[in-house]
């Protein structure tokens, strides 16, 4: 589930940063300051709501209530076309997105080669990011330990993966995120990561 507003996200990703810079979780004054919002009360009714959509959990401890993200936040991996560069004059090349030269991505053959866009940070510790595009090679199998893009309950992920009888284990670089473990039977492996492209900020 995702945040449902362009403000929810910011919130989310502000809390996130903060928590990760500097070990505890900002105030609601800080969101607000941080965020150029008007008031405390505005950042307070969007917590309520990123706490409705279980993206953000309010903990309470010694000191008052912290914020946490949840770490069930999957968004997944969207599909989105290659454009394989053709030349200059083809009206083809115009079309779709990202332009790649058959050369570039190594000894794969193009036919097998799909992209998706990551839309979390599950495996930033593999240093693959929130809106970086991973290159995969199609294929229905997989061996322990390699990155993977698979679908699972009808969502789309990049995990590490290892399999132990008709268990799956995939597994996540960031603590923020829960690792999945099920039965082979629910993961259908769509292929091998093999290339990853960062677009510019």
């Amino acid at each position: 589930m995702t945040a449902r507003s362009r403000r929810q996200r910011e919130i989310l990703n502000f809390v996130t940063e903060f928590i990760e810079i500097k070990g505890y979780s900002p105030s609601y004054r800080e969101i607000a300051n941080g965020l150029g919002l008007a008031s405390k009360g505005a950042v307070a009714r969007h917590i309520a709501l990123l706490e409705d959509s279980g993206l953000l959990t309010r903990v309470r401890d010694e000191t008052g209530f912290q914020l946490k993200p949840s770490a069930n936040e999957t968004r997944g991996c969207r599909h989105i076309p290659i454009r394989w560069h053709v030349g200059r004059d083809s009206d083809e090349s115009e079309k779709v997105s990202p332009i790649l030269n058959e050369e570039s991505l190594g000894p794969f053959d193009s036919e097998r080669l799909v992209a998706f866009e990551v839309e979390d940070e599950s495996m930033s510790g593999d240093g693959v990011r929130e809106n970086d595009i991973v290159f995969v090679e199609l294929r229905s199998l997989a061996t322990d330990d390699e990155l993977v893009l698979v679908e699972i309950d009808g969502v789309t992920l990049v995990r590490r993966y290892s399999r132990s009888g008709n268990s799956i284990l995939l597994s996540c670089s960031n603590d923020r995120f829960e690792d999945i473990s099920t039965s082979f039977s629910k993961v259908a492996v769509i292929g091998i990561v093999r290339g990853l492209l960062r677009p510019l900020q």
